[in-house]
């Protein structure tokens, strides 16, 4: 079995596709996928065990690239910034979330949520750029009658 196989073996699988639909792609055994999916703890993506198939850190969580870990180093999940960002923006169910916090903006006075950080002021760069360049700013009092 080649590199671009297991490769794409990897990446249907992720998908939802089952044995049969990716021996025919591949044009392999379907016992053999499901060996190699076994072996290489490749599930579908609603049978997905609590513990993560991608521990050993070959594959990118996200397009299932090969990754080149730095030996002494944490172990990556994903191949650069964009698949990271990619997978955790389609995967929000699966980050715990310790603490979300209510803000309002002190530039638009409009409210936020700020995952992890209580002492954030602004709900974007924009408004920061804003407030710095003494743009309108918004005052609590006069709205709190």
């Amino acid at each position: 079995m080649t590199s671009e196989q297991k490769r794409t073996i990897r990446r249907m699988r992720l998908e939802g596709n089952s044995y049969s639909q990716i021996a025919t792609a591949v044009n392999i055994l379907e016992g053999t996928i499901k060996a190699f999916c076994s072996r290489n703890k490749i599930y579908l993506p609603k049978t997905v065990p609590t513990q993560e198939p991608f521990e050993k850190g070959e594959f990118c969580k996200c397009c299932g690239k090969d990754i080149v870990q730095n030996k002494n180093a944490k172990l990556k999940m994903f191949c650069d910034d964009t698949c990271r960002h990619n997978w955790w923006n389609k995967n929000q169910d699966k980050v715990k979330k310790k603490a979300i916090y209510k803000i309002i903006c002190k530039q638009c006075g409009i409210e936020f949520d700020s995952y992890g950080n209580k002492g954030r002021k602004y709900c974007s760069h924009s408004c920061y750029i804003k407030f710095k360049e003494g743009g309108n700013k918004y005052d609590a009092r006069a709205v709190s009658t």
